[in-house]
């Protein structure tokens, strides 16, 4: 089954899947973890060229963000800065523990 499924979604062989899982020390190419289902790939929307094999929720991300870089990368300043702006500039009376439901 997942042979055929293989050969008929993204023209490849089982072979060739576990090739490319092997170079990618067998996990997700971002995340490292093992693809769940063991068949989820990221495919370049564009180009419809596999470009890699990712976990469900990897490739979710990837989706989410339109396969946009310069989404990811705001995505990623995100998270390292902790949010766009400090909680406190948006509700100043935030950081004040008298009145939690201020803003």
């Amino acid at each position: 089954m997942r042979r055929l499924h293989l050969r008929r979604k993204f023209g490849m062989t089982l072979g060739q899947y576990d090739a490319i899982l092997a170079a990618q020390e067998g996990g997700c190419a971002i995340c490292g973890d093992p693809p769940l289902d063991g068949r989820s790939m990221h495919v370049d929307h564009r180009g419809a060229a596999i470009r890699g094999i990712l976990c469900v929720r990897c490739n979710n991300a990837l989706g989410q963000l339109r396969d946009d870089p310069e989404l990811m990368l705001r995505a990623a300043e995100y998270v390292t800065l902790d949010g766009f702006a400090p909680l406190t500039l948006v509700c100043p009376d935030a950081s004040r523990d008298d009145n939690p439901e201020s803003c």
